[in-house]
């Protein structure tokens, strides 16, 4: 409910602010974390090719990359960005991409996930590690 919410608010602003970068960056991530992967897929293409990109633009695309299974090739890719890009955001990414990781977690010791949940959570378990890697 909170993210559909935020999904909303974060759209209305992107009408107001056709260049805000935090609104398109959270509208893609938003709808990684609520599984849509091809809404999120297409959003973060739109936002690294008019240049909306934010601190954690690319390492959030690969999330959404591993988790559609696109190939290591494609990954890769965006890893080399990353650590190029990484700079002063190293340490920032690395405590972001931890607390998604704790809480992620967390999420498992729900009792009412169903088994599509848990499957997506494991992925995304395997994906935050994958970008921490890169971030390492």
């Amino acid at each position: 409910g909170l993210f559909e919410e935020a999904l909303v608010q974060f759209e209305h602003v992107k009408k107001l602010e056709p260049t805000n970068k935090i609104a398109f960056n959270n509208v893609a991530y938003l709808h990684y974390c609520l599984g849509r992967l091809q809404k999120a897929f297409k959003e973060y293409e739109y936002i690294i090719e008019n240049g909306l990109m934010s601190t954690g633009t690319y390492s959030n695309f690969v999330l959404v990359l591993f988790q559609m299974d696109k190939d290591a090739e494609i990954i890769n890719r965006y890893r080399d960005i990353i650590q190029q890009n990484l700079g002063e955001n190293g340490p920032l990414l690395r405590v972001m991409y931890e607390e998604a990781l704790r809480i992620t977690r967390k999420a498992f010791e729900r009792d009412d996930i169903n088994e599509e949940t848990r499957e997506f959570n494991t992925k995304k378990i395997q994906g935050l590690n994958l970008v921490l890697s890169f971030i390492h």
